[in-house]
């Protein structure tokens, strides 16, 4: 019997998604709300009784691009640290940002800033060009500015993959472009979710007493940003019909 078994897990749209993923929300739970505490996204039945499942039998750490504003305003409860901002930042079991990685973070972000300033400045033009109906912002936390979100208006997606071809084009050499079916994510190249939940492994979950080889790593996510961290585990499990399972 193994000593320990824990699941990396993404959040959005791999165990819950918001209205607009549902044709509608009846019979369904609340998984997170919005600033003013409204719900926002839900649970499936089936979502329901996968976190159930995978609840009873290995300790859940999320891995998520949410803020950590954004996941407070998650009602599902973790109790042992997570992966936020797409790994600009560690929350140790205690649910405190770790002060190591925090400096790491600290250093790589300020270093990244003005790339994401050019992609912001970026945008800007095209839309004053004709590119419509996006809006967009810089996503931080602790003071430290991390990655830039565009989304189209009114949950208008239309424009979005033109919007992730040209910053795909202009800033590839440097970030990643991460399209999903309401976003489009702009990652410094240094913001990885792998390199993160390595460190969360070593810093917390190793000891003296127990290695690699006494634990049962999983990983559960639905887009590319999850690839990285998934393929840490010796499971990977990707929901079906995802961005993540089409490409695959």
């Amino acid at each position: 019997m193994l000593p320990g078994a824990y699941i990396f897990l993404d959040l959005d749209d791999t165990v819950f998604q918001t209205k607009s993923g549902l044709p509608n929300t009846d019979g369904l739970s609340v998984a997170a709300v919005d600033e003013d505490g409204d719900p926002l996204s839900f649970t499936t039945s089936r979502q329901d009784a996968f976190l159930e499942l995978l609840s009873a039998s290995a300790t859940l750490v999320p891995v998520t691009g949410r803020s950590v504003t954004a996941f407070r305003r998650v009602v599902l409860e973790f109790d042992f640290g997570a992966v936020l901002n797409y790994g600009g930042l560690v929350l140790n079991p205690g649910g405190q940002a770790d002060p190591d990685w925090l400096s790491y973070a600290r250093v790589k972000a300020l270093e990244a800033k003005p790339l994401l300033d050019a992609a912001g400045a970026f945008l800007q033009r095209k839309r004053a060009s004709g590119l419509s109906g996006i809006e967009f912002k810089i996503v931080g936390d602790l003071g430290l500015d991390f990655y830039l979100l565009a989304r189209g208006k009114g949950g208008d997606s239309k424009n979005l993959p033109e919007t992730a071809a040209i910053l795909q084009s202009e800033f590839g050499s440097d970030a990643r472009v991460y399209l999903y079916d309401g976003n489009v994510s702009l990652l410094p190249k240094y913001l990885d979710k792998r390199a993160a939940v390595e460190y969360f492994i070593n810093a917390f979950i190793l000891t003296p007493d127990i290695s690699r080889s006494d634990l049962l790593l999983l990983g559960a996510g639905d887009s590319e940003a999850d690839r990285g961290f998934m393929s840490l585990c010796d499971y990977q499990i990707i929901p079906s019909g995802c961005r993540l399972s089409k490409i695959l």
